[in-house]
């Protein structure tokens, strides 16, 4: 198995998550978008599957609030766009 395919199944298995709202935003998201994403984009998607159930809710279920880091904003962005543009 290359390193790409180790990572890719890595941040996959990352977006499986307690709750059934997050894991069909993020591994929808994960899974039609993973390609398409910069490097860094990548990298802060992964970093943004650390934050607990009860946040990534706030952030992508509920938009009551946003973390503080811009990058983390960024991605939670390109989440929610392509979120909106599925459910259209």
């Amino acid at each position: 198995m290359d390193l790409d395919r180790l990572n890719y199944n890595k941040i996959y298995w990352k977006t499986r998550r307690g709750v059934l709202e997050l894991d069909v935003i993020l591994n929808t998201f994960w899974r039609d978008n993973n390609k398409k994403l910069s490097l860094e984009q990548q990298l802060n998607f992964a970093k943004l599957l650390d934050y607990s159930d009860p946040e990534l809710l706030d952030f992508l279920v509920y938009r009551n609030s946003l973390p503080t880091i811009p990058a983390m904003q960024q991605v939670i962005a390109i989440v929610l766009i392509f979120t909106s543009e599925k459910n259209n």
